[in-house]
């Protein structure tokens, strides 16, 4: 199982939850723990992503949070994909995942 976070807050929001909740976190996914926190562009709230994951599928490890190449979208996965989608047993679910919104993303922004 893996674990994971955000908050989404106003600049000087205060301390971060995580901090308390980081050790119990980490233990939900001890292979990989990231962070990453990042302002929007409208309206200044501060977005703060923490993943942890527990490898247990496909022939390497997908870290998390994923992050587009332009930084606009971040995915965290946490769960399993029992049926529609077709996962060979050396592919990780969060890449399959990740592949599926982003394409998903990109016909919804050709329609805007």
């Amino acid at each position: 199982m893996c674990g994971i976070f955000l908050r989404i807050c106003r600049p000087g929001g205060g301390p971060s939850p995580l901090l308390r909740l980081e050790t119990v976190l980490r233990n939900r996914g001890p292979d990989h723990n990231g962070r990453i926190e990042m302002v929007t562009s409208e309206d200044g709230l501060v977005l703060e992503f923490f993943s942890s994951v527990l490898w247990l599928q496909g022939d390497r490890m997908q870290t998390q949070p994923v992050v587009n190449g332009d930084g606009d979208y971040v995915l965290c996965w946490n769960g399993d994909v029992f049926g529609g989608v077709g996962v060979d047993v050396t592919e990780g679910q969060v890449r399959i995942i990740r592949y599926i919104v982003l394409a998903l993303l990109h016909i919804c922004c050709k329609k805007c």
